[in-house]
């Protein structure tokens, strides 16, 4: 049997998709600009609230989440940067700084914060690690929850309940489509094929 399945059909980044509710699975998305084409990015996702003292740091490597941070945004980006360089595997000598957008040396460490290091400055910045460069996007749209009633029957419609974060979601796009568990997921663009019903 064919399930429905609501999905995001804005710019949202497919690692914030993945942690839907268990009973909702998003199988496809537009995806964002950074994403046309190239379904290993590596970036840097940064999460600024103003009210909480920390600022969430995540490094995307091939696509993959291999480092998520919580970091006191008043600290240091010296202390910070030394977690990073062992979790690395980092000689001292190797580089691992934040870069202006043309700038080819590094923020000033120790008296750079990591709010200011990570959410502040220019669009643009980059971490670099070693030989590899990864640009930072701050706040990007995110889906924190998708809910449905606790028993969806088939005929009776159903009223999801949302919750989005850096975005509006009276102006998030949503569509209805219908998902064929045997269709083909491993696509060489990394999305599955859908139909709209």
């Amino acid at each position: 049997m064919k399930n429905i399945r609501r999905i995001l059909s804005s710019s949202v980044s497919k690692r914030f998709i993945s942690n839907l509710a268990p009973n909702l699975q998003a199988v496809s998305m537009t995806p964002p600009p950074t994403m046309t084409g190239n379904t290993n990015i590596s970036e840097v996702i940064v999460r600024d609230i103003s009210t909480e003292a920390a600022v969430q740091v995540s490094v995307i490597k091939d696509g993959k989440v291999c480092m998520n941070l919580s970091r006191d945004k008043q600290e240091a980006l010296a202390k910070t940067f030394a977690r990073v360089r062992k979790k690395w595997k980092l000689a001292e000598t190797d580089t691992c700084e934040i870069r202006d957008p043309g700038s080819t040396t590094g923020l000033d460490e120790s008296t750079v914060t990591n709010g200011e290091g990570f959410a502040g400055g220019p669009p643009g910045r980059i971490l670099a690690l070693g030989d590899m460069q990864f640009p930072i996007r701050i706040n990007p749209p995110a889906v924190v929850s998708v809910r449905l009633g606790n028993w969806p029957l088939v005929g009776l419609p159903q009223m999801a309940t949302v919750q989005v974060e850096f975005a509006n979601p009276e102006k998030t796009m949503w569509k209805w489509l219908l998902f064929d568990v045997d269709m083909d997921s491993d696509d060489e663009d990394g999305y599955t094929e859908v139909r709209l019903i």
